[in-house]
């Protein structure tokens, strides 16, 4: 892949900057942003990729960790949210990547149980028999296509952006599930299907040649080199999730001014920190999760302190126009007489101030 940079070998102006480098309606755009933008498009449509990254309000941790071994059902574990026991329904946000195209995409669920052996975590799956869909089929559009992303990350149900990419949602029922089953939950996509098409009075006439084009549109497609396989592909499927329908009801505390209703059950990374997961409820309705409920009760009690003692010092030490005089040594009791001297500030009058000799002090805003 030969990329011309510019009509100039080596240009010295209209570089760009690193602001908003993502974005090519910026008017920080230039030569160096552009090309950061097409290297990072390259790697990106190597392979079409599908992410589930939201439960309910829930932002879950991403599916790369670096450095952690991947056994073929980890993700049973590793990548695990628990809801209620009564939840009737649960939300699912997935995004599809590496494409430009996203022709359809659904959302699959199944308990394990029913499933155990068909399916892995690192393994695309080679069928959806046994797999139930939920409702709705969607389509839209990748990040680096010329529309953008859609639909578009900022309509999420969490409220925050998890994504630059295109987010899907739909829910699961639950009804059919009990207390203590573990529930397979996978997004799929098929993405670019038009590159398959030669335009017309294009010629010769012949099927697409290049590795990216049959990997997404020929399910038969098989090269091999140097021990390295390519296998085409139609659909392409996430890394699962399980949700597990807990022992408890309802919420179990508050994040924020939400109910938390679902909670990360494995902390894939060191330290979490959107969701603090890892946390298990105890029992049903009256434990509430350490983070964020315990913390501002903490953090609160620490500031009540704090205050309380400054305003002892204040009424003690500032605020009788002067300070006591004591030295080391001195003793007292409530009978002695305190001599105060002068303070030589006094209290603000009219955004000013005026020391001892009635010099004004402009004050600070």
């Amino acid at each position: 892949m030969l990329v011309e940079t510019s009509d100039r070998k080596e240009p010295k102006k209209n570089l760009g900057t690193s602001m908003n480098v993502l974005s090519h309606d910026t008017t920080e755009n230039g030569h160096v942003s552009r090309n950061i933008r097409l290297a990072l498009l390259a790697a990106d449509m190597v392979e079409p990729y599908v992410g589930v990254v939201g439960v309910n309000k829930l932002v879950l941790t991403d599916d790369i960790v670096p450095m952690t071994k991947r056994h073929s059902n980890s993700c049973v574990d590793t990548k695990a949210v628990m809801v209620a026991g009564n939840a009737e329904k649960v939300d699912i946000e997935w995004t599809v990547g590496g494409a430009f195209t996203i022709d359809s995409t659904e959302l699959w669920y199944a308990n394990w149980d029913d499933v155990s052996g068909e399916v892995g975590c690192w393994a695309q799956p080679s069928s959806t028999q046994n797999l139930k869909r939920a409702e709705g089929s969607f389509n839209g559009t990748g990040f680096f296509s010329v529309e953008g992303s859609h639909p578009r990350p900022e309509e999420s149900v969490t409220g925050m952006k998890m994504t630059n990419g295109p987010l899907f949602r739909t829910s699961i029922p639950l009804k059919e599930f009990k207390k203590g089953d573990k529930i397979l939950v996978m997004a799929s996509a098929k993405v670019d299907q038009s590159w398959k098409n030669q335009p017309k009075n294009i010629l010769p006439k012949i099927s697409p040649q290049s590795h990216i084009v049959n990997a997404r549109t020929d399910s038969g497609y098989h090269q091999e080199s140097n021990g390295r396989h390519i296998q085409g592909r139609i659909y392409w499927f996430s890394v699962p999730l399980t949700v597990v329908i807990g022992d408890f009801e309802d919420s179990i505390g508050t994040r924020g001014d939400d109910s938390v209703n679902v909670i990360e059950m494995h902390p894939r990374f060191v330290e979490n920190t959107i969701n603090k997961g890892g946390v298990k409820p105890k029992s049903a309705q009256t434990d509430q999760l350490w983070f964020p409920v315990a913390l501002w009760q903490y953090m609160v009690g620490v500031l009540l302190v704090s205050s309380f003692s400054s305003c002892i010092w204040y009424w003690c030490c500032g605020n009788s126009g002067g300070r006591i005089k004591l030295k080391q040594g001195d003793s007292f009791d409530e009978s002695d007489e305190f001599t105060f001297e002068q303070n030589k500030y006094v209290d603000r009058t009219n955004d000013e101030y005026r020391d001892d000799e009635g010099i004004e002090i402009p004050s600070i805003s």
